[in-house]
């Protein structure tokens, strides 16, 4: 927000604290932070530059991603994709994971996958007492959520913090939707973007003076 070079170090330091707790969300932030330096910033140069720090820090992870997980072509990519979701089967919360075998049916399954990872369990869809209270607290994500867009006008989402949250928690539930099949460990893995997620959805459906 106030563009000054010095406030990368605090991104820096963040990234790294990440990458020894989950590794892979580093690329999360990374794409994100991308994306707020390439609308936030009015400098080119300043916007080349720190995109060029973001590619660079990308790939270096993405090369430690593809050495960790043995992944070299799309084609393993997918094929890692349904290994990686047999991890999840089994329990009283586990889902059916859809077979993606390429592009198309990525793009395809994806909104299902986003609303699967940022408002499931619903009522009913697991069957004991952490369930029933999960599933409330996603009405309550969603009422917010209906509230937010009947409230919010377009030119509000050109701020660019908060582009930077919406494409932080789209991009985040696009990763784990598209992988996790279990509404349990959803339920865990979102309390990584819960209060960035919470808070957007606060500061959208807020009511405006007239």
């Amino acid at each position: 927000r106030l563009q000054k070079l010095r406030y990368l170090i605090f991104f820096v330091l963040g990234s790294l604290v990440v990458a020894f707790i989950r590794i892979w969300l580093v690329p999360i932030l990374v794409i994100s932070f991308g994306l707020l330096i390439f609308i936030g910033v009015r400098s080119f140069i300043q916007r080349l530059g720190l995109v060029a720090i973001c590619f660079l820090a990308f790939l270096v992870i993405f090369r430690k991603l593809q050495s960790m997980l043995s992944v070299s072509t799309v084609e393993d990519l997918f094929k890692f994709r349904a290994y990686a979701t047999t991890s999840f089967i089994g329990g009283g919360s586990s889902i059916k994971p859809p077979e993606i075998v390429n592009f198309f049916d990525l793009i395809r399954h994806l909104p299902l996958s986003i609303f699967t990872a940022l408002f499931r369990p619903l009522p009913g869809e697991v069957r004991n007492i952490f369930g029933f209270f999960q599933s409330l607290e996603n009405i309550f994500l969603l009422g917010l959520l209906f509230l937010a867009i009947r409230r919010t006008k377009l030119r509000e989402l050109k701020d660019p913090l908060i582009f930077w949250a919406i494409s932080f928690v789209f991009i985040w539930a696009s990763f784990y939707g598209l992988v996790t099949y279990n509404l349990g460990a959803l339920v865990r893995y979102k309390l990584q973007i819960l209060p960035v997620f919470l808070s957007l959805l606060l500061y959208f459906s807020r009511p405006r003076q007239a």
